[in-house]
C-alpha cells in the first residue's frame, strides 16, 4: 500500500479540491492538466497520488478552515481509513508514535501544528481522539485473536471427542456469555462417566510469550479444579499448549489487606519450566 502521508500529496488533494470547486464541470484529470501547466508550485505537487488520497477522503476536504485545521482533519480521517503501523501506537503517547513515522511523515504533522512545542487545544483533542483510535485497533486485534484461539480450540476438541468415542459437540460458550468464566464447554472421560470439561482459551501470534487471567476466571476454575484447563494457542505456529489449574497455581496472586487483585499476567516459560 502506498504510503499516502506525504505533504506534496496533501497539497495536490487540497489543490484539486479547491480548483474543482471553482469549476465543477471539469473532471479530477482535466483539473489535473490544468495545474501542471500553472504556478510552478503547483505544478510540482503529486497529483496521481493526490486523486488517490481525494478518492480514500471521499473528497471531504473542509477548505473553510485555515490550513493546519484541513490538514488536522484529512490527516485524522485518513488514519481511521487506512491504520497505519504507527497509529496503532498512538495510545502509548506522542513520542512513541513519531518514533516510527518517516521523515516525509513528521513534515506532514509539523505542518498541520501536530507537533508543535506548546499544543494548541485543537491538537491536544486531535492526538486524544487518535489514542481512542488506536486502543479500539488494540481491543479489535485481541479479540481476533482470541476468537481465533477459541476456533482453533473448538476444532481441536471435536476431533478428541470424536477420538474418544464421546458423542457430544463441544460449544462455544465465549459467544453466548463473555462472563461465564470459560470459552468453550467440552466433555471428558473421568471415573463418573462422561464429565463436563471447561476450557478457557488464550492466543498470540509473536511474543512475548505470556497471556493473563482474570479473577472470574480464576475462580471458575477453582470451584472445578480436576475439570478446568487453560488452552494457550501460538496461532503463528498452531501450537497448542495445555495447563491444567494446579500448573498455574504457582503463578496466581493473593488478596492482601485492602487489594484485590482482578487479573495476572503469567510468563508461559516460566510455567512450562513448573508444569
Amino acid at each position: 500500500m502506498e504510503n499516502l502521508f506525504r505533504m506534496s500529496i496533501f497539497n495536490g488533494t487540497i489543490e484539486l479540491y479547491s480548483f474543482r470547486n471553482s469549476y465543477p464541470n471539469l473532471s479530477y484529470l482535466e483539473v489535473i492538466n490544468y495545474l501542471r501547466k500553472g504556478p510552478a508550485i503547483n505544478a510540482t505537487y503529486d497529483y496521481r497520488r493526490a486523486l488517490i488520497l481525494g478518492e480514500k477522503l471521499n473528497w471531504n476536504i473542509p477548505i473553510n478552515k485555515n490550513r493546519q485545521q484541513v490538514l488536522m482533519q484529512m490527516i485524522k480521517s485518513l488514519v481511521f481509513e487506512v491504520k497505519p503501523m504507527w497509529a496503532c501506537c498512538s495510545h502509548l503517547g506522542i513520542n512513541k508514535t513519531t518514533a516510527l513515522m518517516d521523515m516525509d511523515e513528521l513534515q506532514l504533522f509539523y505542518s498541520a501544528g501536530l507537533l508543535d512545542i506548546s499544543l494548541s487545544v485543537e491538537a491536544l483533542q486531535w492526538w486524544d481522539d487518535i489514542a481512542k483510535f488506536s486502543r479500539s485497533l488494540v481491543e479489535e486485534r485481541k479479540l481476533s485473536l482470541g476468537r481465533e484461539g477459541e476456533r482453533r480450540t473448538l476444532e481441536h476438541e471435536r476431533s478428541r471427542l470424536n477420538s474418544q468415542k464421546i458423542e457430544r459437540e463441544p460449544q462455544w460458550v465465549a459467544h453466548f456469555d463473555n462472563m461465564a468464566g470459560y470459552d468453550i464447554l467440552s466433555y471428558n472421560w473421568t471415573e463418573d462417566g462422561i464429565t463436563e470439561l471447561f476450557i478457557e482459551v488464550k492466543a498470540y501470534m509473536i511474543g512475548p510469550l505470556h497471556f493473563f487471567v482474570t479473577r472470574s476466571e480464576w475462580l471458575k476454575a477453582l470451584n472445578h479444579p480436576s475439570n478446568y484447563i487453560f488452552h494457550i494457542w501460538n496461532l503463528e505456529l498452531n501450537d497448542l499448549t495445555i495447563f491444567t489449574v494446579e500448573n498455574l497455581l504457582d503463578h496466581i496472586p493473593i488478596n492482601q489487606g485492602e487489594g484485590v487483585w482482578e487479573n495476572v499476567k503469567i510468563c508461559l516459560d516460566d510455567c512450562n519450566d513448573s508444569s
